[in-house]
Formats: C-alpha cells, structure tokens, sequence
C-alpha cells in the first residue's frame, strides 16, 4: 500500500491545476519541440527568387493586350487598367513586370522590332554578299525592308496587324522620335545607305521621308517606295 501511494504522490507533483483541470508538465523535448514551431512561425517566409512558372505566359498576356490597345486608342487614350483588365490580371501585376506605362510600350516595340530587324539584318547580309561588292537593286533592299513586316501583317496573326498599326502612329509622331531611334533606325540606316549607293540621286530628305512611309506601313513594296521618293 505504501509503494501505491508513493507512486501516486510522485504522478501529483507532475500534474498542474489550472481551472480546476489537471495538466500534466511538458517534457524537456516537447518543450523544445514547442520552442521551435514557434520560432518557424514567427519567421517570415522567405519570397522565392525565381518568379512563378506561369510568369512568361503572364508577361505575354499583358504585352498582347497592350499592343491591341495602344493600337487601337493610343497610348494615352490606354490606361494601366484597361490594360490589366483586358489581360485578365491584377493592376499590380502590369507595374511588377513592365515598370511604368512608357516602360511597357517600350516592351511592346521592342518584342516585334527584334524580330523584324533580325529578318532584315539577315537579308541585307545575304544579298550583299550575293552581290560581290557591286550596288544592290533598288527593288531588292525594299523588298528586304518591307517584306518582313507586311508579309507578317498579311498573316492570320492578328498581333502583327496590331503591330502594325501601333507603328503607324509610333513612326508619324514627333513624340516618339526616341523610341524610333531605339528600335528601328539602326537597320534602316543600313538599307538607307545601300539605297543611296544603288541610287545617288535621291536626296537625303527624300531617302528619309520614304523611311518614314516604309516604316509606318504605307509602303507596301518597290513600286509604291519609289513612287514616295518621286513625291517627295
């Protein structure tokens, strides 16, 4: 009986009573145990420093519905949030990717211009190199120039359409000279320079308005560039 109720005293002594409710002492382990959980969850998460998987599908997504709007109602008839409701995202999401609005039509510029000044560069190369030094035929460099986008505009891809059209406006207005300069000017210098040697007699002021033309989509082959420089 005695050993009973020795060992009953020392299961007491490791009880507590709060409430009326007997609780027994956490162990040394579950302490630690408890100490740590708490830590974790005090700590703030830690943000990954790779963006979600579906981060480029998201970027796309904006730079489309960018393009049709810019296109269709100009850059300031576009706000921010026509844009991010049309892409079906939130309004923070446009500034996380693109920054600013004018850092998001530069974006939309440059997705395309990469791709047609690519063409053109690989053009130019191939039939100077055809050539062996001698001038290029006119209809041959202006084909090269003009042929990548109308071609591309003349497709299904109603993205290039929009492209198309936003440059129209981009090319014609003095506003945008800078991003002109940025994404276009370069090749076309190239093209411009071969046309002069090919043909000396066009002015530099005639070489630049049908630049203009060509670039803005009003050109739409030889017949119609060398029609734009009689003009001018």
């Amino acid at each position: 009986m005695y050993n009973k109720a020795l060992v009953s005293v020392k299961r007491l002594t490791n009880l507590t009573f709060r409430s009326g409710v007997a609780r027994q002492e956490p162990s040394r382990h579950d302490r630690c145990m408890n100490t740590s959980i708490a830590k974790a969850a005090s700590s703030p998460r830690r943000r990954s420093a790779h963006r979600r998987p579906d981060s480029a599908v998201t970027r796309a997504r904006i730079l489309d519905c960018a393009e049709r709007l810019f296109a269709k109602h100009g850059f300031h008839g576009t706000s921010v949030r026509d844009i991010a409701l049309l892409a079906d995202v939130q309004f923070a999401l446009v500034g996380y990717h693109f920054g600013s609005k004018l850092h998001l039509l530069d974006s939309v510029i440059a997705r395309r211009s990469n791709v047609l000044n690519a063409d053109r560069r690989s053009f130019l190369n191939r039939v100077r190199s055809e050539s062996g030094g001698s001038p290029i035929p006119i209809r041959t460099l202006i084909e090269g120039f003009v042929g990548s986008i109308i071609s591309r505009a003349a497709g299904s891809n109603t993205g290039w359409r929009n492209y198309t059209q936003l440059i129209a406006a981009i090319a014609n207005a003095a506003e945008w000279s800078t991003l002109a300069e940025k994404h276009f000017n370069e090749v076309a210098r190239e093209y411009l320079q071969e046309i002069q040697r090919t043909y000396p007699k066009i002015s530099k002021e005639a070489l630049y308005e049908a630049r203009v033309r060509a670039t803005d989509g009003r050109i739409h082959g030889p017949d119609s560039f060398l029609a734009s420089v009689v003009r001018s």
